[in-house]
């Protein structure tokens, strides 16, 4: 009962730990956009324009107002395009002469280009005034005003081109260039620089999404419909950007943009339920069936700008909606596994993004407000690949570990248990595939069964390991060592023709005659063929003598060697071929008198060690 109820609080402290991460996450992600959008705001030491403007149109005045003020066919059925012109007064005061530079900043206005008047003189313009073919609405605008300027009023005139909006949505404001350089800098790069260098990132790392679909079976459906949806998201943000002329219409522009915004909602979507592994349920089907219904109804609707502005004024409230259920979907499995947190993070910034905005637009409706779901599209596109990519980098690493797994466990069974060199299974993966030209050792102890029965089977395997160790460090790195039988084996010498093969198996024989085996107990003893200068005699075919006064073991081999020196590649048969024949050459240096080395295509060969008679 005890273990019962200890296992529930585990559960339980588990559980209220998720939720405290999902909570702090919640405040983390919504304070970072509140402090996003404070970003706007003046500094301290700026001057501010005051904010009563009057404003025309076509020269045709229409009255006065506080700033911010936004002129938009989205809220206003009777908005009328053309060019809006804006009346401010900056009033500077004493102390504020000299010849520091001063700059004016427009945080952000709507409309299609602008051109600013100081006391009418012309600063500069932005975009396409004649036109309104531009984008510039979402970046921040910096003027530089005269240098000598005297304390007083001044007036400011903002022409704006308002094909479908126009207004300042942010007061405008004079600073002192020098003093605020970074925090200028930031804002320009912010507005504008890294929602491009955001572009071309969603786009390289859909493409490689996307080619992930293409060519691997692993999330196939799932990696195709984010590398769409990254690739939708990568278009939708050039409307947030600086563009000085559009390569199209705006109209064409705007409903491309736009639509592809709903379009990848719904590629978003069906992928996080592939990648959950999650059925599309009807509420998915639905969902994401509206969205592209608002993505094809954009396209083909018939409206002018005007028109196109209040329709997707409209479609962009089905967003809450789609984005609620994927958020109730990620952080559902997301309890259940606990390894969706990059997902997690990218459906929760632009769920609250989209939906501040929404609420902004929609229910607060003031004249001046910044729209941040574009960065909860950056962020919602780079994340879902960043997890595509983690997610394939982890298979990979598992793919990896299995397969040195696998590689390890076949080299087990290719290997020798007790000498560790290779036994004969190793042969059907090296037979068909040899370069020529190659050589082939085939060699065994001399008299081995008599050391076995002598000085026991521990002592024989001694041997063994030793004959393998010595002639280890006689070849090279890609030369081979198989245990053919007992106390048989063969060396493989890759890329070696007939005179280097004989050359290392007179250097292997004369380092087997040097070598020497303590025994255990102190008994000695030599087996094989007479030596010479030792204590060992041969005393009959089957008679050996052994001391005390040598406790060391010493032994010969005998050795066949056979080559293949044709070009191209070894096949099974002429492996096969060639092992017979040196196989055969052994058992010709045994019948010579053992202790030697004989070849195939030579004639016999002395002993490397004469035999006393």
């Amino acid at each position: 009962m005890s273990n019962y109820l200890q296992s529930l609080g585990k559960a339980g402290s588990a559980r209220r730990r998720k939720i405290t991460f999902y909570v702090l996450l919640l405040v983390f992600v919504f304070a970072a956009l509140e402090i996003f959008i404070l970003a706007y705001r003046p500094p301290k030491d700026a001057l501010l324009v005051e904010p009563e403007v009057s404003f025309l149109r076509d020269e045709v005045m229409l009255g006065q107002q506080s700033l911010p003020l936004l002129l938009s066919s989205g809220g206003d059925p009777n908005f009328i395009s053309g060019e809006y012109s804006f009346t401010l007064r900056l009033l500077l005061p004493e102390g504020t002469e000299g010849s520091t530079r001063k700059v004016l900043v427009f945080p952000q206005i709507s409309g299609s280009s602008l051109e600013v008047f100081f006391d009418g003189e012309k600063l500069g313009s932005r975009g396409d005034p004649v036109s309104g073919q531009s984008s510039i609405w979402n970046s921040i605008h910096q003027f530089c005003l005269p240098t000598q300027l005297t304390a007083g009023e001044h007036f400011l005139e903002a022409r704006i081109q308002g094909t479908y909006e126009a207004g300042i949505v942010a007061i405008p404001y004079v600073v002192n260039a020098d003093t605020n350089s970074l925090r200028l800098f930031m804002l320009d790069f912010f507005t504008n620089y890294s929602i491009w260098l955001s572009i071309g990132c969603i786009l390289i790392v859909s493409l490689i999404v996307l080619s992930m679909g293409f060519f691997t079976e692993q999330s196939r459906s799932a990696n195709l419909l984010l590398g769409l949806a990254g690739l939708a998201v990568s278009v939708f943000l050039t409307d947030f950007v600086y563009i000085e002329r559009l390569p199209m219409s705006l109209v064409a522009f705007k409903k491309l943009v736009v639509s592809l915004r709903h379009f990848s909602v719904a590629c978003f979507t069906v992928a996080y339920l592939r990648l959950l592994g999650k059925g599309l349920s009807l509420a998915a089907k639905a969902f994401a069936a509206f969205q592209l219904a608002c993505f094809v109804l954009i396209i083909v609707y018939p409206g002018d700008i005007i028109a196109i502005k209040r329709l997707y004024s409209l479609t962009f409230l089905g967003f809450i909606p789609s984005l609620l259920y994927l958020l109730y979907k990620v952080i559902h499995h997301a309890a259940e596994t606990g390894d969706l947190s990059i997902l997690l993070f990218g459906v929760l910034v632009v769920f609250l993004s989209a939906g501040r905005d929404i609420v902004v637009m929609v229910i607060l409706r003031p004249d001046g407000f910044i729209l941040i779901s574009h960065y909860g599209f950056i962020v919602l596109a780079l994340s879902s690949c960043a997890f595509v990519v983690n997610d394939s980098l982890r298979q990979y690493k598992n793919l990896a570990f299995e397969r040195s797994r696998a590689a390890a466990f076949r080299e087990e069974a290719l290997r020798d248990e007790l000498t560790g060199c290779y036994n004969r299974k190793l042969l059907p993966f090296l037979t068909g595939n040899l370069a020529k030209p190659y050589s082939l050792l085939v060699f065994d102890i001399d008299d081995f069964k008599r050391i076995n029965d002598r000085f026991g089977h521990e002592t024989g395997d001694a041997v063994l390991k030793e004959l393998v160790c010595m002639a280890g460090r006689n070849i090279r790195s890609h030369d081979y060592i198989v245990r053919t039988g007992g106390d048989e084996f063969l060396i493989i010498l890759r890329s070696c023709p007939l005179q280097i093969a004989c050359f290392l198996a007179e250097h292997l024989i004369a380092e087997a005659n040097s070598f020497a085996i303590p025994l255990p107990g102190g008994q000695g003893g030599e087996v094989g063929p007479d030596v010479g200068a030792r204590t060992y005699r041969s005393a009959g075919a089957d008679a050996y003598h052994a001391t005390d006064t040598d406790p060391m073991l010493r032994f010969t081999i005998s050795m066949g060697i056979a080559s293949c020196a044709e070009d191209l590649r070894s096949t099974q048969d002429e492996f096969a071929s060639t092992l017979r024949s040196a196989d055969a050459e052994m058992y010709r240096a045994k019948n010579q008198g053992k202790n030697r080395w004989c070849a195939a295509g030579l004639q016999d060969r002395p002993a490397l060690v004469q035999n006393d008679a």
